[in-house]
Protein backbone atom coordinates (compact mmCIF):
# COMPACT_ATOMS: atom_id res chain seq x y z
CA UNK A 1 0.00 0.00 0.00
CA UNK A 2 2.58 2.17 0.57
CA UNK A 3 4.34 1.60 -2.62
CA UNK A 4 1.41 2.34 -3.93
CA UNK A 5 1.07 5.74 -2.73
CA UNK A 6 4.57 6.63 -3.49
CA UNK A 7 3.82 5.72 -7.02
CA UNK A 8 0.49 7.77 -7.06
CA UNK A 9 2.33 11.10 -5.10
CA UNK A 10 5.26 10.50 -8.16
CA UNK A 11 2.76 10.40 -10.89
CA UNK A 12 1.08 13.53 -9.50
CA UNK A 13 4.25 15.30 -9.32
CA UNK A 14 5.48 14.45 -12.53
CA UNK A 15 2.40 16.05 -14.18
CA UNK A 16 2.29 19.06 -12.37
CA UNK A 17 5.81 19.83 -13.10
CA UNK A 18 6.64 17.85 -15.91
CA UNK A 19 9.89 16.21 -16.58
CA UNK A 20 12.60 17.45 -17.61
CA UNK A 21 14.25 15.95 -20.82
CA UNK A 22 18.44 15.82 -21.47
CA UNK A 23 19.07 14.05 -18.03
CA UNK A 24 17.93 17.14 -16.26
CA UNK A 25 20.09 19.69 -18.22
CA UNK A 26 18.28 22.91 -19.21
CA UNK A 27 18.83 24.53 -22.22
CA UNK A 28 19.04 28.26 -21.46
CA UNK A 29 19.70 30.78 -24.57
CA UNK A 30 19.76 34.63 -24.23
CA UNK A 31 17.39 34.47 -27.37
CA UNK A 32 14.48 31.98 -27.58
CA UNK A 33 13.92 29.69 -24.55
CA UNK A 34 12.49 26.06 -25.70
CA UNK A 35 10.38 24.37 -23.82
CA UNK A 36 12.75 22.33 -22.15
CA UNK A 37 14.25 25.66 -20.78
CA UNK A 38 10.31 26.56 -19.27
CA UNK A 39 9.71 23.25 -17.82
CA UNK A 40 9.56 23.69 -13.89
CA UNK A 41 8.60 26.02 -10.99
CA UNK A 42 8.94 29.66 -11.04
CA UNK A 43 9.03 32.52 -8.72
CA UNK A 44 7.85 36.08 -9.49
CA UNK A 45 11.20 38.26 -8.67
CA UNK A 46 10.41 41.47 -9.79
CA UNK A 47 7.64 43.30 -12.32
CA UNK A 48 6.29 46.85 -13.77
CA UNK A 49 2.85 46.96 -14.65
CA UNK A 50 0.73 49.61 -16.55
CA UNK A 51 3.14 52.97 -17.30
CA UNK A 52 5.86 52.19 -14.21
CA UNK A 53 8.84 52.78 -15.37
CA UNK A 54 11.27 50.88 -13.04
CA UNK A 55 10.64 47.29 -11.87
CA UNK A 56 9.17 46.61 -8.20
CA UNK A 57 10.55 43.67 -5.92
CA UNK A 58 7.76 41.10 -5.36
CA UNK A 59 6.60 42.01 -1.34
CA UNK A 60 7.95 39.44 1.10
CA UNK A 61 4.67 38.38 2.17
CA UNK A 62 3.42 38.24 -1.31
CA UNK A 63 4.06 34.44 -2.92
CA UNK A 64 3.61 33.95 -6.63
CA UNK A 65 4.34 30.91 -8.19
CA UNK A 66 4.09 29.59 -12.28
CA UNK A 67 4.32 25.81 -12.79
CA UNK A 68 5.28 24.74 -16.27
CA UNK A 69 4.81 21.35 -18.06
CA UNK A 70 5.18 20.54 -21.82
CA UNK A 71 1.74 21.71 -22.68
CA UNK A 72 0.29 23.65 -19.23
CA UNK A 73 0.55 25.96 -16.66
CA UNK A 74 -1.09 27.09 -13.91
CA UNK A 75 0.31 30.92 -11.70
CA UNK A 76 -1.17 31.10 -8.41
CA UNK A 77 -0.83 34.08 -5.87
CA UNK A 78 -1.01 33.97 -2.13
CA UNK A 79 0.04 35.54 1.51
CA UNK A 80 3.02 33.68 2.59
CA UNK A 81 1.72 31.96 6.13
CA UNK A 82 -1.32 31.89 5.26
CA UNK A 83 -3.87 28.92 4.18
CA UNK A 84 -5.48 30.89 1.73
CA UNK A 85 -5.44 31.27 -2.37
CA UNK A 86 -5.62 34.92 -3.54
CA UNK A 87 -6.03 34.15 -7.16
CA UNK A 88 -5.05 30.98 -9.74
CA UNK A 89 -5.19 30.34 -12.78
CA UNK A 90 -3.89 28.26 -16.20
CA UNK A 91 -4.89 26.66 -19.21
CA UNK A 92 -2.25 25.20 -21.87
CA UNK A 93 0.12 27.43 -23.81
CA UNK A 94 2.29 28.15 -26.58
CA UNK A 95 6.12 29.10 -27.57
CA UNK A 96 7.33 29.87 -30.73
CA UNK A 97 10.24 32.33 -31.62
CA UNK A 98 10.34 34.07 -28.10
CA UNK A 99 6.39 34.72 -28.12
CA UNK A 100 5.08 32.31 -25.04
CA UNK A 101 1.75 32.53 -25.33
CA UNK A 102 -0.66 31.56 -22.42
CA UNK A 103 -4.18 30.56 -22.79
CA UNK A 104 -6.68 31.06 -19.75
CA UNK A 105 -8.94 28.00 -19.45
CA UNK A 106 -9.54 28.34 -15.83
CA UNK A 107 -9.61 31.30 -13.02
CA UNK A 108 -9.87 31.50 -9.16
CA UNK A 109 -12.44 33.29 -8.42
CA UNK A 110 -14.73 32.73 -11.45
CA UNK A 111 -15.15 36.44 -12.13
CA UNK A 112 -12.68 37.06 -13.69
CA UNK A 113 -11.88 39.12 -16.94
CA UNK A 114 -9.45 36.97 -17.92
CA UNK A 115 -10.55 33.86 -18.26
CA UNK A 116 -10.91 32.70 -22.09
CA UNK A 117 -8.13 34.91 -22.95
CA UNK A 118 -4.81 34.10 -24.89
CA UNK A 119 -2.19 36.77 -23.98
CA UNK A 120 0.98 36.72 -25.60
CA UNK A 121 4.38 37.36 -24.63
CA UNK A 122 7.96 38.24 -25.70
CA UNK A 123 10.47 36.21 -23.36
CA UNK A 124 13.67 35.04 -22.57
CA UNK A 125 15.82 33.51 -20.52
CA UNK A 126 19.04 36.06 -19.59
CA UNK A 127 21.21 35.49 -16.22
CA UNK A 128 18.41 32.07 -15.54
CA UNK A 129 15.85 34.13 -15.02
CA UNK A 130 13.16 34.07 -17.14
CA UNK A 131 11.63 37.84 -18.65
CA UNK A 132 8.39 38.38 -20.31
CA UNK A 133 6.26 41.39 -21.58
CA UNK A 134 3.40 41.95 -23.33
CA UNK A 135 -0.35 42.84 -21.94
CA UNK A 136 -2.73 41.84 -19.73
CA UNK A 137 -6.12 41.88 -22.00
CA UNK A 138 -9.56 41.92 -19.95
CA UNK A 139 -12.33 40.74 -21.88
CA UNK A 140 -16.18 41.28 -21.21
CA UNK A 141 -19.25 39.48 -22.76
CA UNK A 142 -21.35 41.76 -24.78
CA UNK A 143 -24.88 40.46 -24.56
CA UNK A 144 -26.42 42.41 -27.32
CA UNK A 145 -23.57 40.59 -30.03
CA UNK A 146 -23.04 37.67 -28.10
CA UNK A 147 -19.55 37.80 -28.64
CA UNK A 148 -16.46 38.87 -26.33
CA UNK A 149 -14.91 42.40 -25.98
CA UNK A 150 -11.75 43.89 -25.21
CA UNK A 151 -12.25 45.93 -21.72
CA UNK A 152 -8.68 46.54 -20.27
CA UNK A 153 -5.32 46.26 -21.79
CA UNK A 154 -2.69 46.75 -19.31
CA UNK A 155 1.62 46.68 -20.17
CA UNK A 156 3.05 43.82 -18.01
CA UNK A 157 6.84 43.13 -17.87
CA UNK A 158 7.12 39.98 -15.61
CA UNK A 159 10.87 38.31 -14.29
CA UNK A 160 11.03 34.78 -12.80
CA UNK A 161 13.73 32.91 -11.12
CA UNK A 162 13.40 29.07 -11.23
CA UNK A 163 12.58 27.83 -7.77
CA UNK A 164 14.87 24.29 -7.51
Amino acid sequence: MKTIKMLLAFTIFLGLVGFVPNGGQRLVSDTHPTIDDLIGTWELVSFKYGEEQSFSPRPDFIGYRKLITPTHFVYVSFEEGKEAIDYAGGGTFTLKDGIYTEHIEFYYPGDSKLLGSAMPFQCKIQDKRWHHSGYIIEREFDIDKGVYKVVKRQRIEEIWQRVD
